[in-house]
């Protein structure tokens, strides 16, 4: 999938040099604590392109979850309001949706899920080698 024309399809803007970034070096999240919106936006991106084929896991630290939660919502509303009066892309986006799983506990889950991204997450957490390994 190219993520760089999905961005662009979904958002209805080119993606900046940060999120293109994190979309060429096949990463699953960023490198960083906290929550900003473009950083969000790719990995949010990411996340719905994965959906497309099966569950996404969405790891995130306790503390930024409902951020996060926030987050989506807003996206996934301006996502939709771009597609209002599309049977189409409105299904197709709320399918995607339906697949991603939010998850804090990956201590728990050693194993490297098939489909996931990382959000607010560096490599300095406690976070499994796979997880440290795919951070941009």
């Amino acid at each position: 999938m190219n993520l760089v024309q999905f961005h662009r399809d979904l958002s209805g803007c080119d993606p900046t040099d940060l999120q293109r970034s994190l979309y060429v070096a096949a990463g699953r999240g960023y490198n960083t604590s906290g929550l900003d919106e473009e950083r969000f936006l790719a990995v949010f991106i990411l996340a719905l392109g994965s959906a497309q084929k099966g569950l996404v896991v969405v790891a995130v630290p306790k503390a930024l979850e409902k951020a996060v939660l926030q987050a989506m919502e807003f996206w996934a509303r301006k996502i939709l309001r771009r597609f209002r009066g599309q049977e189409i892309p409105v299904k197709a986006f709320t399918e995607r949706v339906k697949k991603l799983r939010m998850a804090n506990r990956l201590l728990i889950q050693m194993e490297e899920p098939e489909r996931w991204v990382a959000i607010g997450l560096t490599k300095d957490d406690l976070v499994p080698q796979w997880l440290q390994s795919k951070l941009v």
